[in-house]
């Protein structure tokens, strides 16, 4: 039964990590509402690279982003979670990608904060 408690909180804590990343990556604009309510710290934040950090970027080209089905290990109120991203923009007309990264392996700390699971920091792979 423990085991199952164990299995259960690890597939939330991977899930609710998964969406902000998510957000993080698709809505920068977001970024202080989810510093605010405390899905992330300051300090994590500044280490997620996002579409401004290439200098081929155009606002009208799509952004294509994947996470992979990610693993972590916790103990009860912190953890450890990994994932890999794909992060690229691609251009409309020419359908061709213009900037991005490919399977980046990235590993998120992370504590319990008030039900939820707020990152407190990132290590990504070069």
């Amino acid at each position: 039964m423990l085991l199952l408690l164990y299995i259960l909180i690890d597939i939330r804590m991977v899930a609710s990590v998964k969406s902000t990343i998510r957000t993080l990556y698709l809505h920068p604009e977001q970024d202080q509402v989810m510093i605010d309510e405390g899905y992330v710290t300051q300090t994590a934040l500044r280490k997620f690279f996002r579409r401004g950090i290439y200098p081929s970027s155009k606002a009208e080209d799509t952004v294509v982003f994947r996470l992979s089905v990610g693993s972590g290990l916790h103990y009860l109120v912190g953890g450890t979670v990994w994932v890999n991203y794909t992060f690229k923009g691609v251009n409309p007309d020419t359908g061709l990608s213009s900037y991005g990264s490919s399977n980046v392996p990235i590993r998120l700390k992370v504590k319990l904060d008030h039900g939820h699971w707020k990152i407190t920091d990132k290590h990504e792979e070069p």
